[in-house]
């Protein structure tokens, strides 16, 4: 067995235990693996053959954006003027430079001049509020689908600008973006974080209203080429669905992989300046795929401010649900503050609270996840025995 080109295993039926027995016939057998239990060793075997065909140097991988892009990014960061986070005009104008597909849509500023943009673009379209004092936009009504008319398109312009109006905290409104709608086979999410400790991460999975309920996730380290987003893709559900599941057609995987290298690149390039990335949806069929909605959460001092407002109102409203003579504080006062603190910045990182597709992430922490992502990157370690994939 010492001399063999390959390693000897012993496996016992025997109960898992150290006797003097078993202690002996390891000591007897140096050059043989003596393993106990079946299925702990057919895990452990699996696990020494995922290692062996690790790479045992792993190349680094530069951000693969253009020039142009970059130059966006720098204007797009000095022109926020300190802001929290970006408008969703501002947001896909960043996405688009790099790469990321995005719908077609314009802002309007008037019923008549939406009425113009929605036949340039044509029927169905989408009509939404653009404010970055508004990130959760359907909380407040400022989304309308399923547009199919002129008269359609004069009422939800304004029917969204009197919701506005309406708001306590008085957003500012830059206006009423009327969007492309896409028929969507498949509602995804891809997404970015900036971790402490781990560097920049890019999220994958199914997105819409169902990504906290399916939980179906995989994270990177950023940034990824191609080859890595395909990997990313293809350890998670929405990947398996992508292929073609059931006799349905192929949805554009090509465009989701230059979603996830364009949002690597950009995190990359942004160093330490942008917090967080959520595209979500990301509308995808078998002929395309667009960023549907994008939301980009700088990371500086009022976007730690809007944070630091969310805890505090957590912290002054401990029960949510009671009657409001129960409460530390008003019922309509603490919703109102709770409501316009989140929306400052928790969809940044919404998508970053699902569990991770692997076993040993599962309940972890998004920190501790994140972790484990950037360490895969680092050494090409995701064995395949230890996640699930569901194409297996």
């Amino acid at each position: 067995a010492g001399a063999a080109s390959k390693p000897v295993v012993y496996i016992s039926a025997m109960s898992i235990g150290f006797t003097e027995f078993t202690k002996g016939l390891r000591k007897s057998l140096p050059n043989i693996a003596v393993m106990q239990g079946l299925d702990r060793a057919v895990g452990a075997i699996r696990s020494l053959i995922d290692y062996a065909s690790l790479r045992k140097v792993v190349p680094e991988i530069a951000s693969s954006s253009k020039a142009s892009a970059r130059a966006v990014l720098e204007k797009t960061l000095k022109s926020a003027n300190g802001a929290a986070a970006l408008d969703e005009v501002a947001s896909k104008k960043l996405l688009r430079a790099y790469g990321i597909p995005v719908s077609r849509e314009e802002i309007a500023q008037t019923a008549a001049e939406a009425v113009t943009i929605a036949r340039k673009i044509g029927f169905p379209i989408v009509a939404k509020v653009v404010s970055a004092d508004i990130l959760h936009k359907s909380d407040i009504g400022g989304v309308v689908l399923n547009i199919n008319s002129a008269a359609e398109v004069k009422k939800a312009f304004n029917d969204i600008t009197a919701r506005v109006k309406k708001l306590k905290n008085k957003p500012k409104l830059e206006g009423i973006l009327i969007a492309q709608q896409v028929k969507a086979d498949l509602e995804l999410v891809v997404g970015a974080s900036l971790d402490a400790e781990m560097g920049p991460v890019v999220l994958f999975g199914t997105g819409g209203v169902d990504i906290e309920l399916m939980k179906d996730v995989a994270l990177a380290g950023a940034p990824l080429d191609a080859e890595e987003a395909k990997q990313l893709i293809g350890k998670t559900k929405a990947g398996v669905k992508m292929k073609g599941y059931r006799g349905k057609p192929a949805l554009h995987e090509a465009s989701a992989v230059k979603a996830l290298v364009g949002l690597s690149n950009l995190m990359a390039d942004a160093g330490s300046r942008i917090a967080s990335i959520d595209v979500n949806p990301f509308l995808i069929n078998s002929k395309v795929g667009v960023a549907d909605d994008g939301l980009i959460v700088l990371n500086n001092e009022a976007a730690q401010k809007a944070e630091d407002e969310i805890h505090l109102v957590a912290r002054s409203r401990p029960v949510l649900g009671r009657k409001a003579a129960d409460r530390q504080v008003p019922d309509a006062v603490a919703d109102a503050e709770l409501h316009q603190a989140t929306q400052r910045l928790d969809a940044g990182d919404m998508a970053f609270r699902a569990p991770y597709t692997c076993d040993e992430g599962a309940g972890q922490t998004p920190e501790a996840q994140a972790g484990r992502a950037r360490e895969r990157r680092r050494r090409r370690a995701a064995p395949a025995s230890r996640c699930r994939n569901p194409a297996h």
